[in-house]
């Protein structure tokens, strides 16, 4: 997946807002707006993803993830 992304002139990904939103104790949904970056740095897409995430006692586990374009 990440070779088409380089394919398709996306260099980087930069995280530009990250809104979390607690389940209880273990658990939360964050969505995270990311600026997808061509090679001279500029914004070629924004977009969001919100991820499901589980606490776990070796750290945050990723359920399940959401892109919204």
């Amino acid at each position: 997946m990440i070779d088409a992304y380089r394919d398709a002139g996306y260099a980087s990904f930069a995280a530009v807002a990250i809104d979390t939103r607690q389940l209880g104790e273990r658990a939360a949904f964050a969505t995270v707006r990311w600026h997808a970056l061509d090679t001279d740095g500029e914004v070629a897409r924004d977009t969001q993803t919100t991820y499901h995430l589980l606490a776990t006692p070796d750290g945050w586990r990723i359920l399940s993830y959401t892109n919204q374009f």
